[in-house]
């Protein structure tokens, strides 16, 4: 079983005020060389990058959500109206805004993952990018790292990062009233359609406010970093 490790070291500000947390990197962003990939399931990863929407183009950076097709740095560019599109632009806001970013997982697993398929990837198994198709191996010491800098508060970038993080809480820090854990809508686009689903995006929808999924992110993200911005 191929072991993937996160390519990006935590990063926190000095002085920082607040860290987003995630789960893991896309695995066209974890995996360095598909040529070092061996055992049983050497096969599904080959099986993922026939999808060419899987492999790595010129558009990804290399750090957090720098896949092209993760919408986190367009809607926080939006939320904070700024120009975020390399990755020095991304450190640079991370630490003029105070804010730091993680992940939980530093070392995982990806499970066989079936698929409907499609005319770009005709192939149903293979391994998967999204949370629910990782098995974390061992993760990174995300609640030591809130003490250690006196984080005020937390941006989980879904509901299973949330869950996730206080089940790690073994001290119950997070209880305190002094640390704010707040989920934000997911950046991802395989969210679109849950989100979709919410009445308060099919009122804004209805009303003209919004056009699309993304929209309402950005309205959201601008309420969540209200204070921030």
């Amino acid at each position: 079983m191929y072991t993937e490790v996160h390519p990006f070291p935590e990063f926190i500000p000095a002085n920082a005020k607040a860290l987003i947390v995630g789960s893991f990197p896309p695995v066209k962003l974890s995996i360095k060389n598909l040529f070092s990939i061996s055992g049983s399931n050497k096969k599904l990863y080959d099986e993922y990058f026939l999808n060419k929407r899987n492999q790595k183009s010129e558009k990804d950076i290399d750090y957090y959500y720098g896949s092209s097709n993760n919408m986190f740095w367009d809607l926080i560019g939006a939320a904070f109206n700024c120009e975020i599109n390399t990755k020095d632009d991304m450190i640079s806001f991370l630490t003029t805004k105070k804010i730091g970013i993680t992940d939980l997982v530093e070392k995982c697993h990806r499970k066989e993952t079936k698929r409907k398929p499609s005319r770009q990837n005709p192939n149903n198994v293979g391994v998967g990018s999204l949370d629910s198709d990782l098995s974390a191996i061992e993760f990174r010491d995300v609640i030591q790292s809130i003490k250690d800098h006196n984080i005020k508060k937390v941006y989980c970038t879904s509901r299973f990062v949330k869950k996730l993080l206080l089940e790690l809480d073994e001290s119950k820090i997070l209880n305190n009233s002094n640390v704010q854990v707040v989920v934000l809508p997911s950046p991802s686009p395989a969210s679109s359609r849950s989100i979709g689903r919410e009445a308060t995006y099919k009122a804004l929808l209805k009303s003209g406010i919004v056009k699309n999924t993304k929209d309402y992110r950005i309205i959201r993200y601008k309420e969540i970093f209200k204070d921030m911005i």
